[in-house]
């Protein structure tokens, strides 16, 4: 592992570039007028993309032909490639930052959502494909079929992370996923729920058309959960989280 120089040239260079494509409050607003950069993707395209906080990385979920599904994520100030991560085995439906752009939730069709954790960008550590899950790799959260959404509760407790995920077997998981000193320690459901309407059982369908499932989420900064479902509706949750 690398060490942070604050003195080391580079990443002076680096934080002078980061505080020029800063804009302030009071700072005008610009169209894009060209094309800063083209990143290539896979055979079947990206079906995901996602900033983090940040404004460093972007990560595009990229699927190959056999369905083989891989997370890139670009250092936005110089183009370049920073990590690809070996991540699921079919097409990625979601992802999301935390707001300290420090993990990655990933979900996807292959019934899993995969927590990562992103090196220091100051270390500027290389980490190749073949060694991304034993690296950035924090634990894999199982679901009994396709996983639609996945998004972090913004939690203050800096020893757990909060995660809700939406699923097609109709229920959204909250999952508490917790740390010691900084480590991965366990991983458990904290809470599921149906999500239906008016009494009717998500379960009772004559064909998949007729289906209620989550299909995204989106927490606001208070704290409520907004799910949109498959036959139209948009469901609003007040969450509160126990200690």
């Amino acid at each position: 592992m690398s060490k942070l120089d604050l003195e080391d040239p580079e990443f002076i260079k680096k934080q002078k570039e980061l505080l020029r494509m800063t804009r302030f409050p009071d700072t005008e607003c610009r169209l894009p007028e060209e094309v800063l950069y083209r990143f290539p993707s896979a055979d079947l395209g990206c079906f995901r993309l996602a900033f983090s906080p940040n404004g460093r990385y972007l990560a595009a979920a990229c699927t190959y032909a056999n369905s083989k599904t891989v997370i890139k994520i670009y250092n936005v100030e110089d183009g370049v490639l920073k990590y690809t991560i070996k991540a699921h085995k079919n097409i990625v439906h979601d992802i999301d930052f935390t707001p300290n752009s420090l993990y990655l939730v990933t979900c996807s069709s292959d019934f899993t959502a995969k927590l990562w954790k992103l090196p220091y960008p100051e270390l500027n550590d290389e980490i190749e494909e073949d060694d991304s899950e034993k690296y950035m790799h924090v634990c894999t959260l199982l679901h009994p079929s396709y996983v639609y959404g996945a998004k972090f509760f913004i939690d203050e407790d800096e020893s757990r992370l909060i995660i809700a995920t939406a699923c097609f077997d109709t229920k959204v998981r909250f999952w508490r996923v917790d740390f010691e000193y900084g480590r991965y320690s366990r991983h458990d459901v904290v809470s599921e729920n149906v999500v239906s309407y008016d009494g009717v059982q998500p379960d009772k369908f004559v064909n998949l058309l007729e289906h209620r499932h989550p299909n995204c989420l989106k927490f606001d900064n208070q704290g409520r959960l907004y799910i949109g479902d498959s036959i139209g509706c948009v469901h609003v949750w007040d969450i509160q989280v126990m200690s």
